[in-house]
């Protein structure tokens, strides 16, 4: 029976050293993980691009159209033709009512939803007036407040 020694009895490495290459060689070609790697992150910058595209088309569309109820704000608070909704139970103006301030005819906006339980910012809980402003931004109003300060157009 013989026995065949092993590299590192005798004395060698298992892992040779690349021998040295000369400069007129190529480089390396780049290895498949590499390779691989780039064209995840090529993807998901074009993935990412194509959201944030999205993103900005809709913030353009944004405040035409309310994304709570979908009824469509125009200049005159709603579309021509359409009959005046019932104000909610509880409150004051209606969906699609436009609003200006009493006091100096400024335009405050359309309402957009009523909420009576409404969780406002600083944690409070009461009804609400969801507002679309004239620059087409949405936002809620204590339902007691904008009564004492608003009316219809």
């Amino acid at each position: 029976m013989t026995t065949e020694s092993s590299p590192e009895e005798k004395g060698q490495s298992f892992f040779r050293e690349p021998p040295p290459r000369s400069p007129e060689e190529s480089p390396r070609p780049t290895s498949s993980r590499w390779a691989a790697a780039k064209q995840v992150v090529a993807s998901n910058a074009l993935l990412l691009s194509v959201l944030l595209l999205a993103v900005l088309l809709f913030a353009s569309i944004a405040p035409t159209q309310s994304w709570r109820t979908g009824v469509r704000v125009g200049p005159q608070g709603r579309q021509p033709g359409t009959p005046t909704p019932p104000a909610s139970p509880g409150f004051r103006f209606s969906v699609g009512d436009g609003l200006v301030n009493v006091n100096n005819g400024a335009e405050i906006g359309v309402v957009v939803h009523t909420e009576m339980a409404h969780t406002f910012r600083n944690g409070t809980v009461g009804r609400a007036y969801i507002i679309a402003r004239p620059n087409g931004v949405e936002m809620d109003m204590v339902a007691d407040v904008l009564e004492q300060i608003a009316g219809k157009r």
